[in-house]
């Protein structure tokens, strides 16, 4: 049906023919009997096939955009789950029960030393999530709102985990504050102890020896 010299013969990625333009003028030096019907088809072909290019640019952009977002969605989850999970941890209040306040300190350092190592991991999804704003990329604004609130969840995670560190300090020094009191307390026992003594001296030389600790008492308590 079709001549050998006709020119849809190339052959494009997934089987399909495109218009071979090097053999059109082949064709029309023919002199063909429908040679103006040719040139037009031709040219209406050629023309659907470069829209069909540019849509596919456009697409293959689209694609990989959304590719690119995908990805960056994924990376914001993670890193906003991890966030909420040590703000979590340092929100607590486990300072206020003083029992093993210098394994709370030991383990909040740890704590403090982890989110440093992980600062980079908040800095690269940062970075990707601006250079996609940068790009104007069809979810930018979406993109920066994520980023202020990863920006917002970060920062509060960082000042939670500073005023825990401040609370176990306070907490500790309270805790040797108590153990003063207690030590004071029990020498004012003892003092009052000796103080309600009704032991006077039976002779002169317990006598001496009494008074001699009374006014050793006597400078413990100036």
């Amino acid at each position: 049906m079709f001549s050998g010299v006709f020119w849809l013969t190339a052959e494009a990625p997934g089987g399909v023919t495109t218009p071979k333009e090097a053999s059109r003028p082949a064709l029309l030096a023919q002199e063909h009997y429908a040679s103006r019907e040719i040139q037009t088809r031709c040219e209406g072909v050629i023309e659907r096939r470069d829209r069909v290019k540019t849509c596919a640019v456009q697409r293959r952009k689209k694609l990989i955009d959304s590719l690119n977002y995908q990805q960056f969605l994924a990376n914001m989850h993670e890193v906003m789950g991890w966030i909420t999970a040590k703000l979590t941890v340092a929100s607590d209040e486990s300072y206020r029960d003083p029992t093993n306040l210098q394994g709370k300190t030991q383990k909040h350092q740890a704590f403090e030393a982890e989110l440093s190592a992980n600062k980079r991991r908040i800095d690269l999804v940062h970075a990707e999530g601006s250079k996609l704003v940068e790009t104007r990329h069809y979810a930018s604004e979406d993109i920066s709102d994520k980023l202020s609130s990863l920006d917002s969840c970060w920062q509060g995670l960082v000042e939670a985990s500073r005023e825990k560190t401040l609370r176990l300090q306070q907490a500790y020094q309270a805790l040797l504050f108590y153990r003063q009191c207690d030590d004071v307390s029990a020498w004012i026992d003892d003092v009052e102890v000796q103080l309600s003594s009704e032991d006077h001296g039976k002779d002169v030389t317990s006598a001496n020896i009494l008074l001699k600790k009374h006014q050793l008492l006597e400078e413990d308590t100036c």
